[in-house]
């Protein structure tokens, strides 16, 4: 008996569409290996005419992709926030997403950002990364577990010091103090329990 199939490494463009779920849209998977963005829109959006499924997966890397980007825009320039509040904040988000089964928007605001000014602002910056990424946010929904491993990367927070050091924060914030000497020099104080 021969075998048939094609790899997706060898193609440039392809879909299949499972006939299923017609009332809810059909599941589609997509390859697209262009690397020029108008094509890539061009098939996906003009001629195939799909978007992401609105379910957990999708919810929980956007709600990642929406936290890191306000953390970087507007925490940084609207609340003075430096790389020490910026890394506990992701590691809040972390916890967050690793730890709850079911995600609550107006809950998660509360845990990670704390004060009622950032919360608010976090709302209004989804309202506008909903309208920029043309993409409706569900505020409550269940959390996809392989979403966050395969985002991961987006908490790992790197403290680049001029152009000698980088300083790789990837757990206990509590861990890292910041502080200015008596001649203005500005300086990390790093804790551990053991040197690996």
């Amino acid at each position: 008996m021969e075998k048939w199939g094609l790899t997706s490494k060898k193609l440039d463009k392809a879909c299949l569409i499972f006939n299923m779920d017609k009332d809810n849209g059909f599941t589609i998977l997509n390859v697209d290996h262009s690397n020029r963005n108008r094509d890539a829109k061009y098939w996906r959006e003009d001629f195939l005419r799909i978007g992401p499924k609105k379910d957990g997966y999708h919810n929980t890397k956007q709600f990642i992709h929406l936290t890191k980007e306000f953390v970087n825009e507007r925490l940084t320039k609207q609340f003075d926030a430096d790389k020490t509040a910026q890394a506990k904040v992701m590691q809040r988000s972390l916890d967050y997403f690793q730890k709850e089964e079911k995600f609550d928007q107006e809950e998660y605001a509360a845990r990670i950002f704390k004060e009622d000014k950032i919360v608010e602002a976090f709302r209004e910056f989804k309202t506008d990364f909903e309208n920029y990424k043309q993409i409706e946010l569900s505020e409550e929904f269940d959390i996809s577990n392989q979403a966050v491993q395969k985002q991961s990367r987006v908490f790992k927070s790197v403290i680049k010091l001029d152009k000698n050091f980088h300083i790789y924060v990837h757990g206990n914030k509590n861990m890292i103090k910041k502080g200015v000497d008596d001649d203005g020099r500005k300086y990390y104080v790093l804790y551990y329990d053991e040197e690996k």
